[in-house]
């Protein structure tokens, strides 16, 4: 398979609309994939998938352990917004917070919140990561970092699954 880079795009911003550095354009032109088959994105250097937007490979490596919120990734910096348990890592940000409305209460066996919506009888499978050799089965590898199936925009974490 031959991969030619593409062409430096200024127009491209992260998924929480902020512009990416300019380092991040150039390693979106030389690294970032479509699979034709699958249409996953991914990094021809590190194998992330989806691509990590607005990252080089170190940063993203960094920014994955660090307590980001649940729904727009940014990193933590004040006190969680609710003693509840599956809202322990959502951000100040209003539109997390109003999302924390519309988003199943619950948390999973394995400790990570449900991303199913609120008031449902049956929680969704676990869609984390950390979880995806219990759950693909049921979940066929999607995991939260997928994109959606109905508007392949945005990641599955930013908003309630069905």
């Amino acid at each position: 398979m031959d991969f030619i880079p593409g062409e430096l795009d200024t127009n491209i911003k992260m998924a929480d609309g902020k512009e990416m550095s300019k380092p991040a354009q150039l390693h979106f032109s030389e690294c970032r994939v479509r699979c034709f088959n699958c249409h996953e994105n991914f990094c021809t250097k590190c194998m992330a998938t989806p691509y990590h937007l607005g990252y080089d490979c170190a940063q993203w490596d960094f920014q994955k352990h660090l307590d980001k919120c649940r729904f727009c990734s940014e990193m933590m910096t004040d006190l969680p917004i609710s003693e509840n348990a599956a809202f322990k890592h959502v951000c100040r940000n209003e539109s997390c917070i109003k999302l924390c409305d519309k988003v199943c209460q619950k948390v999973h066996p394995c400790g990570h919140p449900c991303n199913g919506f609120k008031g449902e009888a049956k929680c969704m499978p676990c869609l984390h990561e950390d979880c995806l050799k219990k759950t693909e089965a049921q979940t066929l590898g999607v995991t939260l970092d997928s994109y959606c199936a109905f508007c392949y925009t945005d990641a599955l974490r930013y908003g309630s699954c069905v």
